[in-house]
Protein backbone atom coordinates (compact mmCIF):
# COMPACT_ATOMS: atom_id res chain seq x y z
CA UNK A 1 0.00 0.00 0.00
CA UNK A 2 1.38 3.53 -1.04
CA UNK A 3 1.62 6.15 1.35
CA UNK A 4 -1.14 8.05 -1.17
CA UNK A 5 -3.46 5.05 -0.30
CA UNK A 6 -2.96 5.12 3.06
CA UNK A 7 -4.54 9.01 3.48
CA UNK A 8 -7.80 8.56 5.13
CA UNK A 9 -8.31 12.30 6.27
CA UNK A 10 -7.25 15.99 4.28
CA UNK A 11 -5.43 15.90 7.96
CA UNK A 12 -3.27 13.50 6.35
CA UNK A 13 -2.87 15.13 2.56
CA UNK A 14 1.05 16.07 1.97
CA UNK A 15 2.65 18.22 -0.71
CA UNK A 16 2.32 16.20 -3.92
CA UNK A 17 -0.47 13.79 -3.11
CA UNK A 18 -3.72 13.69 -5.34
CA UNK A 19 -7.21 14.77 -3.83
CA UNK A 20 -10.39 15.05 -5.94
CA UNK A 21 -11.13 18.43 -7.20
CA UNK A 22 -15.06 19.21 -7.02
CA UNK A 23 -16.95 22.22 -8.44
CA UNK A 24 -20.59 22.89 -7.56
CA UNK A 25 -21.17 22.93 -11.82
CA UNK A 26 -19.86 20.26 -12.82
CA UNK A 27 -20.94 16.42 -13.25
CA UNK A 28 -17.46 14.91 -12.55
CA UNK A 29 -14.45 15.98 -10.21
CA UNK A 30 -11.12 16.07 -11.63
CA UNK A 31 -7.43 14.56 -9.58
CA UNK A 32 -5.55 17.37 -8.92
CA UNK A 33 -1.94 17.15 -6.93
CA UNK A 34 -1.43 19.32 -3.47
CA UNK A 35 1.05 22.40 -3.87
CA UNK A 36 1.12 22.71 -0.47
CA UNK A 37 -0.30 22.72 2.83
CA UNK A 38 -0.49 24.39 6.27
CA UNK A 39 -1.42 23.08 9.27
CA UNK A 40 -5.18 24.48 8.66
CA UNK A 41 -5.47 24.20 4.38
CA UNK A 42 -4.71 22.68 1.94
CA UNK A 43 -3.66 24.43 -1.52
CA UNK A 44 -3.67 23.18 -5.11
CA UNK A 45 -2.34 24.32 -8.31
CA UNK A 46 -3.36 27.48 -9.15
CA UNK A 47 -3.43 28.93 -5.42
CA UNK A 48 -7.03 27.63 -4.73
CA UNK A 49 -7.32 26.91 -0.53
CA UNK A 50 -9.42 24.60 0.93
CA UNK A 51 -9.90 24.12 4.84
CA UNK A 52 -8.38 21.14 6.09
CA UNK A 53 -11.11 20.60 8.08
CA UNK A 54 -14.12 20.08 5.80
CA UNK A 55 -12.60 20.22 2.58
CA UNK A 56 -14.39 23.38 1.23
CA UNK A 57 -13.03 26.23 -0.47
CA UNK A 58 -11.27 28.70 1.74
CA UNK A 59 -13.69 32.41 2.38
CA UNK A 60 -16.30 31.40 -0.37
CA UNK A 61 -19.45 31.86 0.95
CA UNK A 62 -21.76 31.43 -2.14
CA UNK A 63 -23.76 28.40 -0.92
CA UNK A 64 -24.97 27.80 -4.79
CA UNK A 65 -21.25 28.13 -6.46
CA UNK A 66 -18.69 26.01 -4.31
CA UNK A 67 -15.35 23.76 -4.44
CA UNK A 68 -14.55 21.81 -2.57
CA UNK A 69 -11.32 18.90 -2.18
CA UNK A 70 -11.60 15.32 -0.90
CA UNK A 71 -8.91 12.22 0.05
CA UNK A 72 -8.36 11.05 -4.02
CA UNK A 73 -8.96 6.81 -3.48
CA UNK A 74 -8.54 4.77 -6.54
CA UNK A 75 -12.12 3.56 -6.33
CA UNK A 76 -12.94 7.97 -6.63
CA UNK A 77 -9.88 8.41 -9.18
CA UNK A 78 -11.27 5.19 -11.34
CA UNK A 79 -14.77 7.11 -11.50
CA UNK A 80 -13.62 10.03 -12.20
CA UNK A 81 -11.87 8.12 -15.38
CA UNK A 82 -14.56 6.36 -16.25
CA UNK A 83 -17.39 9.93 -16.31
CA UNK A 84 -14.59 11.41 -17.98
CA UNK A 85 -14.56 8.70 -20.63
CA UNK A 86 -18.40 7.83 -21.09
CA UNK A 87 -18.88 12.10 -21.07
CA UNK A 88 -16.44 12.34 -23.97
CA UNK A 89 -18.00 9.55 -26.05
CA UNK A 90 -21.53 10.76 -25.44
CA UNK A 91 -20.67 14.08 -26.29
CA UNK A 92 -19.28 12.44 -29.47
CA UNK A 93 -21.95 10.57 -30.29
CA UNK A 94 -24.43 13.41 -30.03
CA UNK A 95 -22.11 15.78 -32.49
CA UNK A 96 -21.76 13.31 -35.04
CA UNK A 97 -26.12 12.91 -34.71
CA UNK A 98 -25.82 16.83 -34.99
CA UNK A 99 -23.48 17.02 -37.90
CA UNK A 100 -25.82 14.96 -40.08
CA UNK A 101 -29.17 16.97 -38.89
CA UNK A 102 -27.23 19.75 -40.22
CA UNK A 103 -25.63 18.62 -43.34
CA UNK A 104 -27.63 19.45 -46.42
CA UNK A 105 -27.34 16.52 -48.28
CA UNK A 106 -26.06 13.95 -46.10
CA UNK A 107 -25.17 11.11 -48.46
CA UNK A 108 -21.88 13.39 -49.68
CA UNK A 109 -20.17 13.34 -46.43
CA UNK A 110 -21.25 9.51 -45.21
CA UNK A 111 -22.33 6.65 -47.22
CA UNK A 112 -25.43 4.86 -46.77
CA UNK A 113 -22.85 1.93 -45.85
CA UNK A 114 -21.55 3.91 -43.21
CA UNK A 115 -25.31 5.32 -41.91
CA UNK A 116 -25.87 1.69 -41.98
CA UNK A 117 -22.89 0.03 -39.94
CA UNK A 118 -23.62 3.28 -37.38
CA UNK A 119 -27.32 1.99 -37.06
CA UNK A 120 -26.30 -1.80 -36.26
CA UNK A 121 -24.42 -0.10 -33.79
CA UNK A 122 -26.80 1.70 -32.22
CA UNK A 123 -29.40 -1.16 -32.35
CA UNK A 124 -26.68 -3.71 -30.32
CA UNK A 125 -26.31 -0.98 -27.92
CA UNK A 126 -30.05 -0.72 -27.64
CA UNK A 127 -30.48 -4.16 -26.87
CA UNK A 128 -27.27 -4.53 -24.85
CA UNK A 129 -29.08 -1.67 -22.30
CA UNK A 130 -32.48 -2.96 -22.40
CA UNK A 131 -33.74 0.24 -24.33
CA UNK A 132 -36.57 0.68 -26.56
CA UNK A 133 -35.48 3.17 -29.38
CA UNK A 134 -39.04 4.37 -30.22
CA UNK A 135 -39.99 5.77 -26.57
CA UNK A 136 -38.98 9.21 -26.02
CA UNK A 137 -36.33 10.86 -23.54
CA UNK A 138 -39.34 12.49 -21.08
CA UNK A 139 -40.83 8.36 -21.06
CA UNK A 140 -37.65 6.96 -20.84
CA UNK A 141 -36.45 9.61 -17.83
CA UNK A 142 -39.82 9.57 -16.09
CA UNK A 143 -40.82 5.69 -16.38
Amino acid sequence: MTDQQQRKTLHDIKKGDKVIHIRSWSDTGTVVSVDRTTPTQIIIHGGDRFKKSDGRQHKRRERWNYNCISVATEEGIARIEYDTKYARVKNEIYDFCDYIQRVKKTSDVVTLEQLEHTLELLEKAYAALSIDPTTTTQETTNG
